[in-house]
């Protein structure tokens, strides 16, 4: 019988998780990092970090759940550029909505913090761009053959990078007063402005 009922108890592990991630979020994009230790994850969930410790195992297992959640929700954005009922301009103004939405309220200290003191972490969220730039690739290509997009392929991509690049330096963004969902998505809707086809 116990055998029989661990699967449940795994996935309320794991909502619980998800939940508490989604919780603490808005805290560590206020706070950051290097203030921000189980003492206060526990204040901030109104829990005792006795109860804390059952679900996570430190703060760098909070971080590492909470980036696989927002990584994931950010990746979401693929399948808007796959939906071939749409235009190549609305499908992707919808991808840099969703995209948008979905790394809305990462906080410049965060990202700085995160790169610091995680580097472990760091490099997930760094390794994203390229997943995004093959997402990114797959739609111009298609864009470029149908005619919708006017360019080089390889300078959509460079331009790509090198933004992508930039943004992901905490400092720039900070030097720039900004954040990196109003740079990206200023960014990608321009280009999606240069790229579309004249007459």
């Amino acid at each position: 019988m116990g055998r029989q009922a661990q699967p449940k108890n795994i996935d309320l592990l794991h909502a619980k998780r998800v939940l508490w991630c989604q919780q603490l979020f808005p805290h560590f994009q206020k706070y950051g990092l290097k203030a921000f230790g189980m003492d206060q994850v526990a204040l901030a969930l109104g829990k005792s970090k006795t109860t804390v410790y059952k679900y996570f195992k430190s703060r760098e297992d909070i971080l590492e759940q909470m980036i696989g959640q927002k990584l994931g929700e950010a990746s979401s954005f693929q399948a808007e550029l796959s939906n071939k009922d749409l235009s190549f301009e609305k499908r992707y103004s919808n991808a840099v909505s969703i995209f948008s939405q979905n790394i809305k309220g990462i906080s410049n200290l965060f990202l700085k913090d995160l790169k610091k003191f995680h580097p472990v972490l760091w490099e997930q969220v760094f390794n994203f761009q390229f997943l995004a730039l093959g997402f990114l690739e797959e739609f111009y290509r298609e864009g470029l053959a149908a005619g919708s997009f006017e360019g080089e392929l390889k300078s959509f991509l460079i331009s790509d990078q090198i933004i992508f690049s930039a943004l992901l330096n905490p400092d720039f963004l900070i030097d720039q007063k900004t954040t990196l969902q109003e740079a990206l998505q200023d960014y990608l809707l321009l280009k999606c402005f240069g790229m579309l086809a004249r007459g």
